[in-house]
């Protein structure tokens, strides 16, 4: 049972919203049949505790319905039923929280019954609601259009026929909708073609680009309009000294007029493009990630349902020891290893205090900690290994560096888990690792001559070098430290 469709439906629910969904599922009026009701209350009780026997199909049946034999088909049916339910109760948590949705479905219904004065009534309470509300997206934009477009319905059933501005409203609000939509739709077209391979058809991203730089409609007064319009050049790769921050302030100002999901899209679009800049060696990106993340905190946006991912955990802590932000990650590391989910997070946490200490250059404690690190995948193996061979090279440490760069070379070569480019990746790392290291241990037998020859071989090799490398960064600055 805890692995049908239903059971993982129900263990996306909150703690209070168990309690609305069972208040729901015992109403005639949504589940009329009571084994369905029955069913649902005993999930209830014992889903959440995840006891798996109590959980087991037959074993609900004998304790629901004691008298009678076990029927597969019936039982399916019941748990069919319910996830339908399910379902509907998710369409009225909408309802619940969404009240320009709520005015619209009952401004339509009041009309279409011809109980006009109530209907006026609503529209009344719609337009103070959204009078009150700072955000602004294109769903609001779509419902305050459609709020006009009731508006001037009513107008017009009240016999006026004089002009109307409900009419001009709708239409203006509808123009808006689709800029925006569009903005947002032709910013995830732009990024995503830079991921795969395809080319998207922006076809109106010119013309909506110059309407904003217009200012028709006043879109340059609508704050998320701003936002994707900066953010569009920003992908597009136009002047990104102007639109960067710009977009930056424009995210600051007017935090309230964007959702939390449409704020962490934002960002997750600009930690991506600074990614990008960095690998072409704008290293002054760093900052700039380091301040996402700093505001992704303050705006309680870093967590998803209470959990933060390992991959944004090692992220930010690689950021803020890449900044010699030692006090502040340390910080981080230690209060957030509490949100990484279960599974993942012995292994987060010890990593990624290892990788910290070897950035501090407190070489025996990151060996010391990699210890605790255990390698249930590839990534853990080869991340640990990595910090192993900088810290031996370091060091200088040369029969464990050697030992270590043959066993990860194997490791590599015949691991299944790895993609044929990460495996490549990989091992143009260890091939440069192993020439950098050669390179400092002939420094001081060889002539100045010869070996600035060598030097200024390896280094043209890698910067020159256009297959995939892991480490690049490094190595380089490993490289130039060599020359001094």
């Amino acid at each position: 049972m805890r692995k049908t469709i239903l059971a993982q439906t129900l263990n996306t629910l909150q703690k209070g919203e168990w309690k609305r969904w069972s208040a729901f599922i015992q109403s005639p009026y949504h589940v009329s049949h009571e084994g369905t009701q029955a069913l649902g209350i005993y999930l209830a009780k014992h889903l959440p505790q995840g006891d798996d026997t109590a959980l087991l199909k037959t074993t609900i049946w004998q304790q629901l319905f004691p008298e009678k034999p076990y029927k597969e088909l019936i039982f399916n049916n019941y748990v069919s039923d319910l996830l339908e339910a399910t379902h509907q109760f998710f369409a009225v948590e909408q309802l619940r929280s969404r009240d320009a949705l709520r005015y619209d479905l009952t401004a339509h219904e009041l009309v279409a019954r011809g109980l006009y004065k109530s209907a006026k009534r609503t529209v009344k309470k719609w337009t103070d609601t959204a009078a009150n509300s700072p955000t602004v997206s294109a769903d609001t934009l779509l419902l305050d259009s459609r709020r006009a477009h009731f508006d001037d319905t009513l107008h017009l059933l009240g016999g006026q026929r004089r002009y109307a501005i409900a009419l001009q409203e709708k239409s203006n609000r509808l123009d808006q909708y689709y800029v925006l939509q569009q903005l947002v739709n032709y910013c995830e077209m732009i990024n995503r073609g830079n991921i795969v391979q395809g080319q998207y058809q922006t076809t109106y991203l010119p013309d909506i680009l110059a309407r904003y730089e217009r200012n028709d409609l006043q879109l340059q007064a609508l704050p998320p309009v701003a936002v994707y319009y900066h953010l569009c050049q920003l992908l597009l790769g136009n002047d990104p000294d102007h639109h960067y921050p710009t977009l930056e302030q424009l995210l600051i100002h007017h935090t309230d007029a964007l959702t939390a999901e449409e704020k962490r899209a934002v960002y997750d679009y600009l930690l991506n493009f600074c990614v990008q800049q960095i690998n072409q060696g704008q290293t002054r990106y760093y900052e700039r990630i380091f301040t996402i993340y700093q505001q992704l905190i303050a705006q309680s946006l870093l967590l998803r349902e209470g959990k933060l991912t390992q991959w944004t955990y090692t992220n930010i802590i690689t950021t803020g020891s890449r900044l010699l932000q030692w006090e502040w990650t340390e910080t981080f590391a230690e209060h957030y290893a509490d949100y990484l989910p279960p599974e993942d997070r012995h292994n987060a946490y010890h990593y990624n205090v290892a990788a910290l200490r070897y950035e501090q250059q407190d070489y025996p404690a990151a060996l010391q900690g990699l210890n605790k690190v255990e390698f249930t995948d590839a990534f853990y193996q080869l991340a640990a290994k990595t910090i192993q061979l900088k810290t031996y090279y370091q060091l200088q440490e040369s029969e464990a560096f050697n030992a270590l760069l043959a066993t990860t070379r194997q490791y590599v070569l015949r691991n299944r888990q790895l993609s044929l480019q990460k495996k490549k990746a990989y091992q143009q790392f260890l091939k440069f690792l192993r020439q950098l290291y050669a390179l400092r241990q002939q420094k001081p037998l060889l002539k100045a001559s010869q070996w600035a020859k060598q030097h200024q071989l390896l280094h043209a090799q890698l910067s020159g070098i256009q297959t995939p490398i892991n480490h690049k960064g490094w190595l380089m600055e490993e490289v130039s430290k060599l020359a001094h």
